[in-house]
Protein backbone atom coordinates (compact mmCIF):
# COMPACT_ATOMS: atom_id res chain seq x y z
CA UNK A 1 0.00 0.00 0.00
CA UNK A 2 1.32 3.45 -0.91
CA UNK A 3 2.17 5.47 2.17
CA UNK A 4 0.18 8.54 1.11
CA UNK A 5 -3.09 6.59 1.21
CA UNK A 6 -2.62 6.25 4.95
CA UNK A 7 -2.95 10.06 5.08
CA UNK A 8 -6.14 10.08 2.99
CA UNK A 9 -4.31 11.19 -0.17
CA UNK A 10 -4.67 9.68 -3.65
CA UNK A 11 -1.16 10.44 -4.95
CA UNK A 12 2.35 11.41 -3.81
CA UNK A 13 2.10 15.16 -3.06
CA UNK A 14 5.82 15.81 -2.57
CA UNK A 15 7.51 13.90 -5.35
CA UNK A 16 11.01 15.20 -6.12
CA UNK A 17 10.60 14.66 -9.86
CA UNK A 18 9.71 17.78 -11.92
CA UNK A 19 6.07 16.82 -12.39
CA UNK A 20 4.35 19.56 -14.46
CA UNK A 21 0.98 18.57 -13.02
CA UNK A 22 2.18 19.65 -9.57
CA UNK A 23 3.72 22.87 -10.84
CA UNK A 24 2.81 25.75 -8.53
CA UNK A 25 2.65 29.09 -10.30
CA UNK A 26 4.13 31.31 -7.63
CA UNK A 27 4.32 34.97 -8.52
CA UNK A 28 8.03 34.66 -9.33
CA UNK A 29 7.69 31.48 -11.39
CA UNK A 30 4.66 32.80 -13.27
CA UNK A 31 6.56 35.95 -14.19
CA UNK A 32 9.52 33.88 -15.41
CA UNK A 33 7.28 31.75 -17.65
CA UNK A 34 5.56 34.82 -19.03
CA UNK A 35 8.88 36.50 -19.89
CA UNK A 36 10.15 33.33 -21.56
CA UNK A 37 7.09 32.93 -23.75
CA UNK A 38 7.21 36.59 -24.78
CA UNK A 39 10.91 36.30 -25.65
CA UNK A 40 10.23 33.20 -27.78
CA UNK A 41 7.23 34.71 -29.58
CA UNK A 42 9.22 37.89 -30.35
CA UNK A 43 12.23 35.87 -31.57
CA UNK A 44 14.65 37.52 -29.16
CA UNK A 45 17.29 34.86 -29.77
CA UNK A 46 19.03 34.02 -26.48
CA UNK A 47 17.45 33.87 -23.02
CA UNK A 48 19.03 32.79 -19.72
CA UNK A 49 17.27 31.72 -16.51
CA UNK A 50 19.71 31.54 -13.59
CA UNK A 51 19.13 30.54 -9.97
CA UNK A 52 20.40 28.56 -7.01
CA UNK A 53 20.13 24.78 -6.86
CA UNK A 54 16.55 23.67 -6.23
CA UNK A 55 14.78 26.94 -7.07
CA UNK A 56 12.69 25.25 -9.79
CA UNK A 57 14.57 25.88 -13.05
CA UNK A 58 14.08 22.35 -14.41
CA UNK A 59 10.42 22.37 -13.42
CA UNK A 60 9.89 25.65 -15.27
CA UNK A 61 11.65 24.16 -18.30
CA UNK A 62 9.32 21.15 -18.31
CA UNK A 63 6.27 23.33 -17.82
CA UNK A 64 7.35 25.57 -20.68
CA UNK A 65 7.57 22.53 -22.97
CA UNK A 66 4.14 21.33 -21.87
CA UNK A 67 2.52 24.74 -22.39
CA UNK A 68 3.89 24.98 -25.97
CA UNK A 69 3.42 21.35 -27.01
CA UNK A 70 0.12 21.91 -28.85
CA UNK A 71 1.36 24.86 -30.91
CA UNK A 72 2.18 23.52 -34.39
CA UNK A 73 4.15 26.66 -35.28
CA UNK A 74 6.76 25.76 -32.66
CA UNK A 75 9.42 23.04 -32.89
CA UNK A 76 11.15 22.28 -29.59
CA UNK A 77 14.50 20.57 -29.04
CA UNK A 78 16.24 20.00 -25.72
CA UNK A 79 19.75 19.33 -24.41
CA UNK A 80 19.84 17.91 -20.89
CA UNK A 81 23.61 18.10 -20.42
CA UNK A 82 25.67 20.54 -22.54
CA UNK A 83 29.09 19.51 -21.17
CA UNK A 84 30.56 18.60 -24.55
CA UNK A 85 34.35 18.34 -24.55
CA UNK A 86 34.92 20.04 -27.90
CA UNK A 87 33.24 22.25 -30.49
CA UNK A 88 33.16 19.33 -32.94
CA UNK A 89 31.28 17.16 -30.43
CA UNK A 90 28.68 19.83 -29.78
CA UNK A 91 28.18 20.60 -33.47
CA UNK A 92 27.72 16.90 -34.15
CA UNK A 93 25.11 16.63 -31.39
CA UNK A 94 23.19 19.66 -32.68
CA UNK A 95 23.30 18.45 -36.28
CA UNK A 96 22.07 15.00 -35.22
CA UNK A 97 19.25 16.60 -33.25
CA UNK A 98 18.13 18.72 -36.22
CA UNK A 99 18.84 16.57 -39.29
CA UNK A 100 19.08 13.05 -37.90
CA UNK A 101 22.04 10.74 -37.30
CA UNK A 102 22.38 9.50 -40.89
CA UNK A 103 22.85 12.97 -42.39
CA UNK A 104 24.99 14.22 -39.52
CA UNK A 105 27.39 11.29 -39.84
CA UNK A 106 28.22 12.38 -43.38
CA UNK A 107 29.89 15.54 -42.06
CA UNK A 108 33.54 15.31 -41.05
CA UNK A 109 34.31 19.01 -40.46
CA UNK A 110 32.93 21.84 -38.35
CA UNK A 111 32.11 23.82 -41.48
CA UNK A 112 30.03 20.95 -42.82
CA UNK A 113 28.01 20.68 -39.60
CA UNK A 114 27.42 24.44 -39.52
CA UNK A 115 26.23 24.51 -43.12
CA UNK A 116 23.73 21.70 -42.55
CA UNK A 117 22.44 23.35 -39.37
CA UNK A 118 22.02 26.66 -41.19
CA UNK A 119 20.12 25.03 -44.06
CA UNK A 120 17.81 23.30 -41.59
CA UNK A 121 17.03 26.52 -39.68
CA UNK A 122 16.33 28.46 -42.90
CA UNK A 123 14.05 25.69 -44.12
CA UNK A 124 12.05 25.61 -40.88
CA UNK A 125 12.01 29.34 -40.19
CA UNK A 126 11.58 30.77 -43.71
CA UNK A 127 9.95 28.04 -45.80
CA UNK A 128 7.76 26.42 -43.14
CA UNK A 129 7.26 29.56 -40.98
CA UNK A 130 8.11 27.68 -37.82
CA UNK A 131 9.92 28.86 -34.70
CA UNK A 132 12.72 26.48 -33.73
CA UNK A 133 13.47 26.44 -29.98
CA UNK A 134 16.49 24.93 -28.28
CA UNK A 135 16.19 24.46 -24.49
CA UNK A 136 19.40 23.76 -22.57
CA UNK A 137 19.23 22.48 -18.98
CA UNK A 138 22.22 22.50 -16.60
CA UNK A 139 23.61 25.43 -18.58
CA UNK A 140 26.38 26.07 -16.04
CA UNK A 141 28.14 23.02 -17.56
CA UNK A 142 28.42 24.77 -20.93
CA UNK A 143 32.05 25.05 -22.04
CA UNK A 144 33.59 28.16 -23.59
CA UNK A 145 33.81 26.30 -26.91
CA UNK A 146 30.15 25.35 -26.64
CA UNK A 147 29.14 28.94 -25.88
CA UNK A 148 31.06 30.09 -28.95
CA UNK A 149 29.18 27.56 -31.12
CA UNK A 150 25.85 28.88 -29.83
CA UNK A 151 26.98 32.45 -30.51
CA UNK A 152 27.76 31.58 -34.13
CA UNK A 153 24.43 29.80 -34.63
CA UNK A 154 22.61 32.84 -33.24
CA UNK A 155 24.00 34.74 -36.22
CA UNK A 156 21.73 32.73 -38.50
CA UNK A 157 18.91 35.20 -39.03
CA UNK A 158 16.76 36.98 -41.59
CA UNK A 159 16.16 40.70 -41.78
CA UNK A 160 13.31 40.29 -39.31
CA UNK A 161 14.13 37.55 -36.84
CA UNK A 162 16.55 35.07 -35.33
CA UNK A 163 16.13 31.58 -36.80
CA UNK A 164 16.91 29.77 -33.54
CA UNK A 165 15.54 30.66 -30.09
CA UNK A 166 17.84 29.40 -27.31
CA UNK A 167 16.78 29.30 -23.65
CA UNK A 168 19.46 28.28 -21.12
CA UNK A 169 18.52 27.16 -17.60
CA UNK A 170 21.58 27.35 -15.36
CA UNK A 171 22.88 27.73 -11.85
CA UNK A 172 24.37 31.07 -10.90
CA UNK A 173 27.85 29.83 -11.84
CA UNK A 174 27.01 30.65 -15.46
CA UNK A 175 27.85 34.22 -14.56
CA UNK A 176 31.54 33.27 -14.72
CA UNK A 177 31.12 32.10 -18.31
CA UNK A 178 29.21 35.24 -19.30
CA UNK A 179 31.81 37.49 -17.68
CA UNK A 180 34.64 35.90 -19.68
CA UNK A 181 32.79 35.67 -23.00
CA UNK A 182 31.35 39.11 -23.49
CA UNK A 183 30.49 38.45 -27.13
CA UNK A 184 28.19 35.65 -26.02
CA UNK A 185 26.74 37.66 -23.12
CA UNK A 186 25.91 40.51 -25.51
CA UNK A 187 23.54 38.20 -27.39
CA UNK A 188 21.28 37.74 -24.34
CA UNK A 189 17.83 39.21 -24.98
CA UNK A 190 16.39 38.03 -21.65
CA UNK A 191 18.17 37.33 -18.36
CA UNK A 192 15.92 36.23 -15.49
CA UNK A 193 17.24 35.64 -11.97
CA UNK A 194 15.02 33.03 -10.34
CA UNK A 195 14.73 33.64 -6.58
CA UNK A 196 13.55 31.26 -3.81
CA UNK A 197 9.95 31.27 -2.61
CA UNK A 198 8.75 33.83 -0.10
CA UNK A 199 7.04 32.73 3.11
CA UNK A 200 3.65 33.44 1.52
CA UNK A 201 4.57 31.42 -1.57
CA UNK A 202 5.88 28.59 0.61
CA UNK A 203 2.52 28.39 2.38
CA UNK A 204 0.59 28.35 -0.89
CA UNK A 205 3.07 25.90 -2.45
CA UNK A 206 2.54 23.32 0.30
CA UNK A 207 -1.24 23.74 0.34
CA UNK A 208 -1.42 23.56 -3.47
CA UNK A 209 0.44 20.24 -3.58
CA UNK A 210 -1.82 18.79 -0.91
CA UNK A 211 -4.92 19.96 -2.80
CA UNK A 212 -3.64 18.45 -6.07
CA UNK A 213 -3.15 15.15 -4.29
CA UNK A 214 -6.82 15.12 -3.33
CA UNK A 215 -8.40 12.92 -0.72
CA UNK A 216 -9.70 9.36 -0.97
CA UNK A 217 -12.42 10.21 1.53
CA UNK A 218 -13.60 13.85 1.42
CA UNK A 219 -15.15 13.43 4.85
CA UNK A 220 -11.98 12.00 6.36
CA UNK A 221 -9.09 13.71 8.11
CA UNK A 222 -6.79 15.94 6.11
CA UNK A 223 -3.12 16.81 6.53
CA UNK A 224 -2.81 20.27 8.06
CA UNK A 225 0.33 22.41 8.46
CA UNK A 226 0.20 24.97 11.28
CA UNK A 227 1.40 28.50 10.64
CA UNK A 228 4.40 28.06 12.94
CA UNK A 229 5.40 24.82 11.21
CA UNK A 230 5.37 26.51 7.79
CA UNK A 231 7.47 29.40 9.12
CA UNK A 232 9.96 26.83 10.41
CA UNK A 233 9.96 24.99 7.06
CA UNK A 234 10.64 28.24 5.23
CA UNK A 235 13.46 29.14 7.62
CA UNK A 236 15.06 25.69 7.29
CA UNK A 237 14.83 25.53 3.50
CA UNK A 238 15.39 29.18 2.64
CA UNK A 239 12.41 28.96 0.28
CA UNK A 240 14.07 26.42 -2.03
CA UNK A 241 11.26 24.35 -3.64
CA UNK A 242 13.43 21.23 -3.81
CA UNK A 243 14.31 21.42 -0.12
CA UNK A 244 10.69 22.12 0.78
CA UNK A 245 9.59 19.02 -1.16
CA UNK A 246 12.20 16.76 0.45
CA UNK A 247 11.41 18.03 3.94
CA UNK A 248 7.63 17.77 3.46
CA UNK A 249 8.02 14.19 2.18
CA UNK A 250 9.81 13.31 5.43
CA UNK A 251 7.13 15.19 7.39
CA UNK A 252 4.38 13.00 5.91
CA UNK A 253 6.32 9.89 6.88
CA UNK A 254 6.70 11.29 10.41
CA UNK A 255 2.93 11.90 10.54
CA UNK A 256 2.27 8.25 9.75
CA UNK A 257 4.63 7.15 12.52
CA UNK A 258 3.00 9.49 15.03
CA UNK A 259 -0.54 8.64 13.87
CA UNK A 260 -1.40 12.31 13.37
CA UNK A 261 -2.61 14.56 10.55
CA UNK A 262 -1.44 17.85 12.11
CA UNK A 263 2.05 19.15 11.30
CA UNK A 264 3.63 21.06 14.20
CA UNK A 265 7.15 22.49 14.66
CA UNK A 266 8.02 19.38 16.68
CA UNK A 267 7.14 17.15 13.71
CA UNK A 268 9.20 19.39 11.40
CA UNK A 269 12.25 19.09 13.67
CA UNK A 270 11.95 15.30 13.74
CA UNK A 271 11.54 15.07 9.97
CA UNK A 272 14.61 17.23 9.27
CA UNK A 273 17.00 14.91 11.08
CA UNK A 274 18.37 13.10 8.01
CA UNK A 275 18.49 16.13 5.69
CA UNK A 276 21.92 17.72 6.25
CA UNK A 277 21.33 20.54 3.73
CA UNK A 278 18.74 22.16 6.00
CA UNK A 279 19.34 24.77 8.68
CA UNK A 280 18.07 23.11 11.84
CA UNK A 281 17.50 25.50 14.76
CA UNK A 282 17.65 24.31 18.38
CA UNK A 283 14.59 23.17 20.32
CA UNK A 284 11.93 25.41 21.88
CA UNK A 285 11.79 26.95 25.37
CA UNK A 286 9.49 29.41 27.10
CA UNK A 287 9.57 33.18 26.75
CA UNK A 288 9.06 33.72 30.47
CA UNK A 289 12.64 32.58 31.13
CA UNK A 290 13.89 35.59 29.21
CA UNK A 291 11.38 37.84 30.98
CA UNK A 292 12.51 36.50 34.34
CA UNK A 293 16.15 37.13 33.48
CA UNK A 294 15.32 40.70 32.49
CA UNK A 295 13.47 41.26 35.77
CA UNK A 296 16.47 39.92 37.70
CA UNK A 297 18.78 42.34 35.95
CA UNK A 298 16.52 45.26 36.86
CA UNK A 299 16.50 44.20 40.53
CA UNK A 300 20.30 43.97 40.60
CA UNK A 301 20.61 47.38 38.99
CA UNK A 302 18.27 48.85 41.61
CA UNK A 303 20.24 47.35 44.48
CA UNK A 304 23.85 47.70 43.39
CA UNK A 305 24.35 50.20 40.54
CA UNK A 306 25.09 53.70 41.90
CA UNK A 307 22.78 56.36 40.62
CA UNK A 308 20.20 53.97 39.22
CA UNK A 309 17.50 54.94 41.71
CA UNK A 310 18.21 58.62 41.17
CA UNK A 311 17.57 58.12 37.49
CA UNK A 312 14.40 56.20 38.35
CA UNK A 313 13.26 59.17 40.41
CA UNK A 314 13.81 61.37 37.40
CA UNK A 315 11.73 59.04 35.27
CA UNK A 316 8.90 59.24 37.82
CA UNK A 317 9.01 63.01 37.59
CA UNK A 318 8.84 62.82 33.80
CA UNK A 319 5.81 60.53 33.95
CA UNK A 320 4.01 62.95 36.26
CA UNK A 321 4.60 65.79 33.81
CA UNK A 322 3.21 63.89 30.79
CA UNK A 323 -0.10 65.00 29.19
CA UNK A 324 -0.05 68.46 30.86
CA UNK A 325 -0.38 71.93 29.34
CA UNK A 326 2.14 73.48 26.94
CA UNK A 327 4.20 75.27 29.61
CA UNK A 328 4.56 72.07 31.62
CA UNK A 329 5.52 70.16 28.46
CA UNK A 330 8.32 72.64 27.83
CA UNK A 331 9.47 72.20 31.44
CA UNK A 332 9.34 68.44 30.87
CA UNK A 333 11.53 68.79 27.78
CA UNK A 334 14.05 71.06 29.51
CA UNK A 335 14.32 68.56 32.34
CA UNK A 336 15.05 65.64 30.00
CA UNK A 337 17.59 67.64 27.98
CA UNK A 338 19.34 68.58 31.22
CA UNK A 339 19.42 64.91 32.24
CA UNK A 340 20.93 64.01 28.87
CA UNK A 341 23.56 66.74 29.20
CA UNK A 342 24.52 65.55 32.67
CA UNK A 343 24.74 61.96 31.46
CA UNK A 344 26.85 62.90 28.44
CA UNK A 345 29.19 64.82 30.73
CA UNK A 346 29.41 61.91 33.14
CA UNK A 347 30.32 59.48 30.32
CA UNK A 348 33.60 61.30 29.71
CA UNK A 349 34.67 60.75 33.34
CA UNK A 350 33.49 57.19 33.85
CA UNK A 351 34.49 53.83 32.42
CA UNK A 352 32.71 50.53 31.90
CA UNK A 353 28.90 50.50 31.76
CA UNK A 354 27.08 53.82 31.35
CA UNK A 355 23.41 54.51 31.96
CA UNK A 356 21.46 57.26 30.28
CA UNK A 357 17.83 58.37 30.05
CA UNK A 358 15.94 59.65 27.05
CA UNK A 359 12.36 60.16 25.96
CA UNK A 360 10.56 57.59 23.86
CA UNK A 361 9.47 60.28 21.38
CA UNK A 362 11.61 62.59 19.23
CA UNK A 363 13.35 65.59 20.80
CA UNK A 364 11.97 68.77 19.33
CA UNK A 365 8.48 67.33 18.71
CA UNK A 366 5.32 67.04 20.81
CA UNK A 367 5.01 64.19 23.28
CA UNK A 368 3.17 61.05 22.26
CA UNK A 369 0.45 60.25 24.84
CA UNK A 370 0.74 56.78 26.28
CA UNK A 371 4.49 56.42 25.71
CA UNK A 372 6.85 56.60 28.64
CA UNK A 373 10.62 57.24 28.67
CA UNK A 374 13.00 54.31 28.78
CA UNK A 375 16.09 53.63 30.84
CA UNK A 376 18.69 51.98 28.64
CA UNK A 377 22.01 50.40 29.48
CA UNK A 378 24.80 51.36 27.10
CA UNK A 379 27.92 49.21 27.13
CA UNK A 380 31.26 50.28 25.61
CA UNK A 381 30.40 53.42 23.68
CA UNK A 382 33.68 53.48 21.77
CA UNK A 383 33.77 53.62 17.98
CA UNK A 384 35.42 51.14 15.66
CA UNK A 385 38.42 53.01 14.23
CA UNK A 386 37.90 54.07 10.65
CA UNK A 387 39.98 52.25 8.07
CA UNK A 388 39.87 50.36 4.78
CA UNK A 389 37.90 47.16 4.47
CA UNK A 390 40.04 44.06 4.83
CA UNK A 391 41.85 44.86 8.08
CA UNK A 392 41.66 41.87 10.40
CA UNK A 393 39.67 42.27 13.62
CA UNK A 394 39.57 39.14 15.80
CA UNK A 395 39.93 36.97 12.72
CA UNK A 396 37.25 38.79 10.73
CA UNK A 397 37.94 41.43 8.11
CA UNK A 398 36.87 44.84 9.35
CA UNK A 399 34.11 46.60 7.40
CA UNK A 400 34.63 49.99 5.75
CA UNK A 401 34.23 53.11 7.88
CA UNK A 402 30.88 54.07 6.30
CA UNK A 403 27.64 52.23 7.04
CA UNK A 404 25.92 54.00 4.14
CA UNK A 405 23.62 56.95 3.58
CA UNK A 406 19.92 57.73 3.94
CA UNK A 407 18.02 60.19 1.80
CA UNK A 408 15.40 61.82 4.03
CA UNK A 409 11.91 61.27 2.64
CA UNK A 410 10.17 63.71 5.00
CA UNK A 411 11.14 66.27 7.60
CA UNK A 412 12.23 64.35 10.66
CA UNK A 413 14.57 64.10 13.59
CA UNK A 414 18.18 62.99 13.54
CA UNK A 415 18.03 61.51 17.05
CA UNK A 416 15.24 59.16 15.99
CA UNK A 417 17.06 58.23 12.78
CA UNK A 418 20.14 57.23 14.78
CA UNK A 419 17.97 55.13 17.11
CA UNK A 420 16.51 53.22 14.17
CA UNK A 421 19.86 52.65 12.49
CA UNK A 422 22.04 51.83 15.52
CA UNK A 423 19.42 50.64 18.02
CA UNK A 424 19.94 53.56 20.42
CA UNK A 425 21.28 57.12 20.55
CA UNK A 426 23.27 59.37 22.88
CA UNK A 427 25.10 62.66 22.54
CA UNK A 428 28.46 61.15 21.60
CA UNK A 429 26.79 59.21 18.78
CA UNK A 430 24.97 62.35 17.68
CA UNK A 431 28.30 64.22 17.55
CA UNK A 432 29.92 61.43 15.53
CA UNK A 433 27.13 61.49 12.92
CA UNK A 434 27.39 65.30 12.82
CA UNK A 435 31.12 64.98 12.14
CA UNK A 436 30.33 62.85 9.08
CA UNK A 437 27.79 65.44 7.87
CA UNK A 438 29.37 68.90 8.09
CA UNK A 439 26.60 70.33 5.87
CA UNK A 440 24.06 69.88 8.70
CA UNK A 441 23.97 73.21 10.54
CA UNK A 442 21.18 72.43 13.01
CA UNK A 443 21.10 68.90 14.45
CA UNK A 444 17.48 69.35 15.51
CA UNK A 445 16.25 69.90 11.94
CA UNK A 446 16.63 67.71 8.86
CA UNK A 447 14.76 68.27 5.62
CA UNK A 448 13.16 66.20 2.88
CA UNK A 449 15.68 65.17 0.23
CA UNK A 450 18.70 65.70 2.47
CA UNK A 451 21.35 62.96 2.26
CA UNK A 452 22.79 61.91 5.62
CA UNK A 453 25.86 59.70 5.90
CA UNK A 454 26.21 57.27 8.81
CA UNK A 455 29.58 56.01 10.07
CA UNK A 456 30.31 52.51 11.29
CA UNK A 457 29.99 52.39 15.08
CA UNK A 458 30.78 49.52 17.42
CA UNK A 459 30.88 46.81 14.76
CA UNK A 460 31.54 43.62 16.65
CA UNK A 461 30.73 39.94 16.74
CA UNK A 462 27.28 39.17 18.17
CA UNK A 463 27.08 38.20 21.82
CA UNK A 464 25.41 34.96 22.88
CA UNK A 465 22.33 37.00 23.77
CA UNK A 466 22.20 38.42 20.24
CA UNK A 467 22.21 35.24 18.17
CA UNK A 468 18.59 35.38 17.00
CA UNK A 469 16.49 38.24 15.65
CA UNK A 470 12.96 38.59 14.32
CA UNK A 471 13.58 39.68 10.73
CA UNK A 472 10.93 41.42 8.59
CA UNK A 473 12.97 42.29 5.50
CA UNK A 474 16.53 42.39 4.16
CA UNK A 475 18.13 45.00 1.89
CA UNK A 476 21.47 45.61 0.22
CA UNK A 477 21.58 49.36 0.97
CA UNK A 478 21.04 51.38 4.14
CA UNK A 479 18.70 53.81 2.38
CA UNK A 480 16.37 51.02 1.18
CA UNK A 481 16.32 49.48 4.67
CA UNK A 482 15.50 52.81 6.32
CA UNK A 483 12.65 53.50 3.90
CA UNK A 484 11.33 50.04 4.71
CA UNK A 485 11.45 50.76 8.46
CA UNK A 486 9.63 54.09 8.36
CA UNK A 487 6.83 52.59 6.26
CA UNK A 488 6.01 50.19 9.09
CA UNK A 489 3.50 51.28 11.74
CA UNK A 490 5.48 49.69 14.57
CA UNK A 491 8.01 52.05 16.21
CA UNK A 492 10.00 49.17 17.74
CA UNK A 493 11.55 48.13 14.41
CA UNK A 494 15.16 49.04 13.69
CA UNK A 495 17.96 48.29 11.24
CA UNK A 496 20.68 45.77 11.99
CA UNK A 497 23.78 46.14 9.85
CA UNK A 498 25.40 42.72 9.34
CA UNK A 499 28.89 42.43 7.83
CA UNK A 500 30.74 39.39 6.60
CA UNK A 501 33.68 38.94 4.23
CA UNK A 502 31.67 37.11 1.57
CA UNK A 503 28.61 39.35 1.21
CA UNK A 504 29.76 42.68 2.64
CA UNK A 505 27.00 44.66 4.34
CA UNK A 506 23.41 43.38 4.56
CA UNK A 507 20.79 45.56 6.26
CA UNK A 508 18.11 43.66 8.19
CA UNK A 509 14.85 45.23 9.36
CA UNK A 510 14.39 43.60 12.77
CA UNK A 511 12.49 43.89 16.02
CA UNK A 512 14.51 45.86 18.56
CA UNK A 513 15.02 42.96 20.97
CA UNK A 514 17.47 40.12 20.19
CA UNK A 515 17.25 36.63 21.67
CA UNK A 516 19.76 34.09 22.94
CA UNK A 517 17.85 31.08 21.61
CA UNK A 518 15.50 30.43 18.73
CA UNK A 519 12.74 29.15 20.99
CA UNK A 520 12.31 32.48 22.79
CA UNK A 521 12.41 34.28 19.44
CA UNK A 522 9.70 31.96 18.08
CA UNK A 523 7.51 32.62 21.11
CA UNK A 524 7.93 36.37 20.66
CA UNK A 525 7.13 36.03 16.95
CA UNK A 526 3.86 34.30 17.77
CA UNK A 527 2.88 37.24 20.00
CA UNK A 528 3.18 39.77 17.16
CA UNK A 529 0.01 41.19 15.59
CA UNK A 530 -1.09 39.27 12.50
CA UNK A 531 -0.38 42.18 10.14
CA UNK A 532 3.16 42.65 11.45
CA UNK A 533 3.96 38.93 11.66
CA UNK A 534 3.14 38.37 7.98
CA UNK A 535 6.42 37.59 6.24
CA UNK A 536 8.49 37.75 9.44
CA UNK A 537 11.04 35.03 10.20
CA UNK A 538 13.77 34.17 12.68
CA UNK A 539 17.34 34.91 11.55
CA UNK A 540 20.31 33.35 13.30
CA UNK A 541 23.78 34.92 13.33
CA UNK A 542 27.01 32.95 13.67
CA UNK A 543 30.45 33.99 14.86
CA UNK A 544 31.66 34.80 11.35
CA UNK A 545 29.72 38.06 11.10
CA UNK A 546 29.87 41.48 12.73
CA UNK A 547 26.86 43.61 13.62
CA UNK A 548 26.23 47.31 14.22
CA UNK A 549 24.96 46.70 17.73
CA UNK A 550 25.42 49.48 20.30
Amino acid sequence: MEYYKLLNLNREPFSNSPDPELFFRSQRHARCLQELEIAIRLHRGLGVVAGEVGTGKTTICRHLIRSMADDETLEIHMILDPSYESAEEMLGALNTMFNGKDLADRCSTQAGHKEMIKDYLFKKGVDEKKTVILLIDEGQKLSYAGAEILREILNYETNHQKLLQIIIFAQNEIGQLLARQQNFADRIGLFHKLLPLTLKDTTEFINYRLECSGANDPAGSKVFFTRRSIRLIHAMTGGSPRKIINLCHNILLALIISGSFRVTPSIVHKASGNLPALKRPPGFRRLFWAMGAAASVLVLLWLFVPGFRSFDDRVSQILKLRDTNTAEKQQHRDFVLQARAEQASGEEKSSGDKIFVHESDNPGSDNFPGKSPRINLLVDDGFLPAGPAGTSVAGIKKPPSSLGFVRVSSNGNLWRMIERIYGTCNFSMLREVARYNPAIKNLNIIHRGQQINFPVMNMRQPLDSERYWIEFARFSSLDEAYQGVIRQPDDSLRILGVWDMENGFQYLVVADTPFKSRDTAEMALDELPAGLAQGAMISGLDEQVMISRI
